[in-house]
């Protein structure tokens, strides 16, 4: 059992430490496009990482970060604000994803979000309102 912990503690410190090298040898890319496109990838799988271990703060930030190199990815958006849901942020998270949802209007599950999270908050008017729109 102790090993046990002892390999969860160095996964904990290699996963960021391999992450950040990851993003460093590909911004030596010469397509931004491309290098933006990897960070963005790497934030999702880091931050899937940290929340499967219980992380939240660790994942939210990693999405902020993958959100800085990668601003035109509505997946990492998405993701983001699904993890305020999580994290039981519900108003942050409705009013994230309907701020998202005008950003990228052909993409409904923003306001699925919003609603969801209007109603997990109590705010069942506000969830069906969300719907209808």
């Amino acid at each position: 059992m102790i090993i046990g912990r002892q390999i969860k503690k160095l996964l904990g410190l290699f996963v960021p430490a391999i992450a950040v090298a990851f993003v460093l040898l590909s911004c030596s890319s010469t397509n931004q496009e491309t290098t933006n496109t990897r960070a963005g990838n790497i934030g999702i799988e880091l931050a899937s990482y940290y929340i499967a271990e219980g992380e939240y703060e660790a994942a939210l930030a990693v999405y902020d970060r993958a959100i800085e190199l990668s601003p035109a990815n509505p997946q990492l958006y998405y993701n983001r604000t699904s993890l305020l849901y999580m994290m039981g942020m519900y108003g942050e998270a409705a009013a994230e994803a309907s701020n998202l949802f005008g950003q990228y209007p052909s993409h409904l599950r923003f306001k699925v979000l919003e609603a969801a999270s209007k109603a997990a908050a109590g705010d069942i008017t506000g969830a069906l309102d969300a719907y209808r729109e």
